[in-house]
């Protein structure tokens, strides 16, 4: 749900500030390519789709907003981890064709 936020990163500062020594954080998101090519696959494209619907918008329905949406690519998701101070991120392996787990930590 970070790709649905406003503010990803200030609510990202917030779990770090709750985790205990040696904790992380866990986040599940959708499995989209490692970077954009033009048309996508299948997934790409349904992910695009509930990006405009739904998650961009809601996103977008308070300001400021980052405006990630569904299409939230691990880079992405890196560069508001370490805005956050959460500077190791590591992909754990999930057999699923729509979703991607990450572990962050500071």
């Amino acid at each position: 749900m970070i790709h649905d936020l406003a503010r990803p990163v200030d609510v990202l500062k917030m779990m770090r500030g709750l985790l205990a020594e040696g904790g992380s954080v866990v986040v599940i998101d959708e499995k989209v390519a490692e970077s954009f090519y033009a048309p996508g696959d299948e997934t790409e494209q349904l992910m695009y789709g509930w990006s405009l619907f739904m998650c961009l918008t809601n996103g977008m329905s308070e300001a400021p907003s980052a405006q990630t949406g569904t299409v939230m690519r691990p880079p992405k998701l890196q560069e508001y981890a370490q805005a956050a101070g959460l500077s190791r991120m590591e992909t754990i392996a999930l057999d699923h064709p729509f979703f991607r787990l990450y572990r962050l930590r500071p």
